[in-house]
């Protein structure tokens, strides 16, 4: 894997290897059960063990005690924990027979690809499991794309059981993961990667722009990066409004590939070994880990871009993010020879009090500020509120200044549509009310 950083020093904390050298190996349990209790949200709460292992419904032995190889993890081995079950429902279903166990399926396409999958690779060999029920959990709701994925690698439908109750078989195989978010990769998921692509004939393209602009997310900024690399001749591709088949098609035809990192720079491990890509980072504070060793199991020749403004705390997932070509991004546009123009690179006032409004209404949640101090361990609660009274103090200083129609210059810019950009056309006049945090503001043009 090549590095190419556009970035402060010290900003990209890059590992040599992540690759996982001891084969993967699967566990067999006799009158197992497979328990979908936090999978769907119902009776059972283990807030420790769910702390720990960060699992969505688990795998029980006969026992009681939690079968530690079917933890749907996103932590190291040691932080698994011991305990046992001792409240077994009456309303179980036995059946008779074996079952593999392909862990539980979150309901988000960045993870269900990286962690999702991870149990697939025991199916490379099929022949030895024809009899087996493929038995798997959900966290939410199914999504089309788990289907088009399970027909892709060649699952058969028919044997696919979504465990909804307590379920006890016979036998349950449970395979050993074969990726971990920001941990490792291994040679098995690389061969499950390679099987789901292997059928599906690549679409050729030259320089391809992998864009969140029609996501609907809380990414602020992106416009200024799409116009450019578009007056530039790359091709503009939002992956949600293609199927599974088509995506992949045309990320294993690109020559080149840029996008905002996240899910959908995930998507890069169906590129051809060795490709040529750009990943915009939209984190202020430190990019996203998860990427690193996606990079590396396709030998990627990777230019890691810091393109975010500002670097307020979040949580990985949940922004907002503030993005645009910033002097790094600069850097990397002239070494590429793309020509920008100077006015891309401003940042409008109103479009930095989106973002800080937004920020404040997120981190009002319990919930998102769990979120952000567990992804940020080097920050405190107190540190985090003294944060966010000095983003009220500058919302207030924003608020009190006078913005008229002559100094917008870009409404889309302003307030991208996904944040609820209302268009009403009534006797020749346009109104446009926005959504921008806390308030709504709104404005008439002749």
């Amino acid at each position: 894997m090549i590095v190419h950083s556009y970035a402060p020093d010290n900003f990209f904390h890059l590992r040599s290897d992540y690759r996982l050298k001891q084969p993967l190996s699967f566990e067999t349990v006799k009158n197992a059960m497979i328990y979908p209790a936090m999978a769907d949200n119902n009776v059972v709460d283990f807030p420790n063990f769910y702390a720990h292992l960060h699992q969505y419904g688990f795998v029980l032995d006969e026992s009681g005690h939690y079968v530690l190889a079917a933890a749907n993890h996103r932590q190291p081995l040691y932080s698994r924990s011991q305990n046992t079950v001792s409240d077994i429902p009456s309303n179980i279903d036995k059946r008779s027979g074996r079952a593999i166990y392909l862990g539980c399926y979150i309901r988000h396409w960045g993870h269900f690809l990286i962690e999702g999958i991870s149990r697939w690779w025991l199916l490379l060999n099929e022949e030895a499991y024809r009899d087996c029920d493929l038995c798997y959990l959900i966290y939410g709701q199914q999504r089309d794309y788990m289907d088009q994925l399970a027909g892709l690698f060649g699952l058969d439908k028919s044997r696919l059981k979504r465990i909804e109750k307590p379920t006890v078989y016979d036998e349950i195989i449970i395979p050993e993961a074969s990726s971990e978010q920001a941990h490792f990769w291994s040679e098995e998921y690389q061969k499950t990667i390679q099987k789901i692509s292997s059928t599906i004939k690549a679409v050729p393209n030259d320089k391809i722009y992998l864009s969140r602009m029609k996501f609907g997310d809380r990414l602020l900024g992106e416009k200024a990066i799409e116009q450019t690399l578009r007056r530039n001749g790359w091709k503009i591709i939002y992956p949600e409004k293609l199927s599974i088949k088509k995506q992949i098609a045309v990320i294993k035809g690109a020559g080149e590939i840029a996008c905002v990192s996240g899910t959908t720079a995930h998507n890069l491990i169906f590129s051809r070994q060795g490709s040529k890509c750009a990943i915009f980072e939209r984190g202020g504070i430190k990019p996203n880990e998860v990427q690193m060793p996606l990079n590396e199991m396709n030998d990627l020749d990777i230019s890691c871009v810091k393109a975010s403004y500002f670097p307020l705390p979040t949580s990985s997932g949940d922004g907002p993010f503030l993005i645009g070509i910033t002097p790094w991004m600069r850097k990397w546009l002239d070494d590429n020879k793309i020509r920008y123009k100077p006015q891309d690179c401003q940042l409008y006032k109103k479009f930095f009090s989106a973002y800080l409004r937004l920020w404040l209404q997120l981190y009002q949640k319990k919930d998102r500020i769990a979120a952000l101090l567990f992804d940020n361990p080097g920050i405190t609660k107190d540190q985090l509120t003294a944060i966010a009274a000095k983003v009220e103090q500058k919302i207030q200083y924003l608020s009190s200044k006078i913005y008229t129609d002559k100094h917008i210059k870009d409404k889309d810019l302003v307030c991208p549509k996904r944040f609820c950009l209302i268009r009403k056309v009534k006797k020749g006049n346009e109104r446009f009310i926005m959504f921008c945090g806390f308030c709504i503001c709104h404005y008439t043009k002749s």
